[in-house]
């Protein structure tokens, strides 16, 4: 019954030409000019700008730093750029670090947290201490160090 229907409906698309074509061309023309737009490398996504704060500083903490600083869709920032520092610190009454400076400014809680609302950076992950000792699982436990993800919607 079906097999009949369907060779009916074949028949009549072959019969009228002009719905052959709407049915095929037109279909896969849509799809050509809407991959061109969307795949191209100069209309594709940038990377989000990601502030990590380490607050642990242990084995763990920094291996999962530097498995964001490797994500090809995140820019890892551990320190505000040199354009973004003065603003962060003007925010905060600090002093940025000299252009003769040698250690750069790293951030810390409050300081990535006024990058995500001053809008230098979409989202911070704050690392507690402790987060080499207790690392986060999946399941119901207490003991467990949480993250922070702050970001700016």
């Amino acid at each position: 019954m079906i097999l009949s229907i369907v060779r009916t409906g074949f028949m009549n698309l072959r019969r009228d030409r002009g719905a052959l074509i709407l049915s095929f061309v037109v279909p896969i023309a849509f799809f050509s000019i809407f991959a061109g737009i969307f795949g191209s490398r100069s209309g594709g996504m940038s990377p989000i700008q990601v502030a990590v704060v380490d607050e642990d500083q242990s084995g763990l903490s920094q291996r999962l730093v530097q498995a964001l600083e490797a994500e090809g869709g995140l820019r890892a920032q551990l320190g505000p750029s040199a354009a973004n520092e003065s603003s962060v610190a003007k925010r905060f009454g600090g002093e940025s670090t000299p252009a003769g400076g040698t250690s750069p400014t790293l951030y810390d809680a409050r300081s990535a947290e006024a990058a995500v609302h001053a809008g230098d950076v979409s989202v911070a992950v704050i690392i507690p201490k402790g987060f080499g000792d207790r690392p986060f699982g999946f399941g119901p436990t207490s003991n467990q160090v949480k993250l922070r993800i702050l970001n700016d919607s």
